[in-house]
């Protein structure tokens, strides 16, 4: 099938660590093209080095390129003007809803929810932004034919939508050369340590609540920052291989965000065999399903927890084994089937 998909950013060393949905629509978009599909991606940046598929590049200012909330409002007008006719199927991420409604049958992904997103941001100019951010996402869900959401806490803000498609991670990657468990008690952090990530409250809990019960712990961060504290390892940005190395050594990942639309670390772990522990979010609950392939606590009893889990091998392993089914349906062949029925069901008028 020869499938276009549009999306304003794809994985760029220049620009440095993109948002989770260029990661998605990149991954997505390779899978396709192995499984025998012809995918042409239009986007402002080139190809990346690693992509099977091929990219028609927009014409656009240098500046849009990096400046995020010019992108926002931009690049829509640029992709209203594209002429798509020649493809099977249609697929939009974002940066859609000025795109007619007549010309093209097409299908859109809602990657979580702009109003979320405002619900819990701490700036009010990111809070404002997200606001008005969040109409153009509806106005764009009702433009596209089939519309498609990433979780079920997404249809909350789009009753329009009536199917879920998780979002993919190579469980096989997370699970090959799969390395022995560090030496000593090792709790994982991949995000921000500050905002609705809440890397601070973890290493808060750590310093007062872990380590002064369990001396030889550690507290990995992969974050923005380094932090210094007994016990505290930091990392930094990493590649993709040293990332997956750390959540196989973990003992513990531990995300303990306000929100998520969806989590994609919850299901690495999950898939590296490292059980999970989490405060109450959208993404965590669907994913661990309220608790039943990982831990979910409020903040005040995540350090009684974390304990709990370290010194408790034989649930550790319990909780490893069923994560790793649970990471299966996430799998990315999983993923990339569904939206093939979809994009079959598009191009025959269903």
């Amino acid at each position: 099938m020869k499938i276009a998909m549009l999306h304003a950013t794809l994985p760029s060393r220049w620009r440095g660590k993109e948002g989770g949905v260029t990661y998605f629509v990149h991954n997505l978009a390779n899978k396709l093209v192995e499984r025998g599909h012809q995918v042409t991606m239009f986007a402002l940046d080139t190809r990346p080095d690693d992509a099977l598929y091929a990219v028609r590049t927009i014409n656009a200012a240098r500046w849009l390129h990096t400046n995020r909330l010019a992108r926002y409002y931009l690049t829509p007008i640029l992709f209203a003007r594209l002429k798509l006719q020649e493809f099977e199927a249609i697929h939009t991420h974002g940066d859609d809803w000025l795109m007619s409604t007549r010309k093209m049958r097409r299908v859109r992904t809602m990657h979580g929810s702009a109003l979320a997103e405002a619900r819990t941001s701490l700036s009010w100019k990111r809070r404002l932004n997200h606001l008005v951010l969040y109409q153009v996402e509806r106005l764009a869900a009702r433009r596209a034919t089939r519309v498609v959401a990433n979780s079920r806490d997404t249809i909350r803000y789009f009753p329009r939508i009536k199917q879920v498609i998780g979002c993919g991670v190579d469980t096989r990657a997370f699970q090959q050369n799969s390395l022995p468990k560090s030496k000593t008690p090792a709790i994982l952090f991949v995000g921000t340590l500050e905002g609705r990530k809440r890397g601070r409250l973890l290493v808060e809990i750590f310093l007062s609540e872990i380590k002064p019960r369990l001396p030889e712990a550690e507290l990995w961060l992969v974050a923005e920052k380094p932090v210094e504290g007994d016990g505290l390892v930091n990392f930094g940005k990493i590649c993709q291989e040293q990332l997956i190395e750390l959540y196989q050594k973990a003992w513990v990942f531990c995300l303990p965000s306000t929100y998520e639309g969806f989590g994609i670390p919850y299901v690495e772990a999950l898939a590296a065999g490292t059980p999970v522990a989490a405060t109450p979010n959208p993404g965590s609950c669907e994913i661990l399903e309220d608790g039943r392939y990982g831990l979910i606590c409020e903040p005040a009893k995540l350090g009684a927890g974390l304990l709990d889990l370290l010194q408790d091998a034989g649930s550790r392993e319990a909780m490893a084994a069923q994560g790793r089914v649970r990471a299966a349906k996430y799998d990315w062949d999983a993923i990339a089937q569904a939206y093939e029925q979809l994009y079959a069901e598009l191009a025959t008028g269903n």
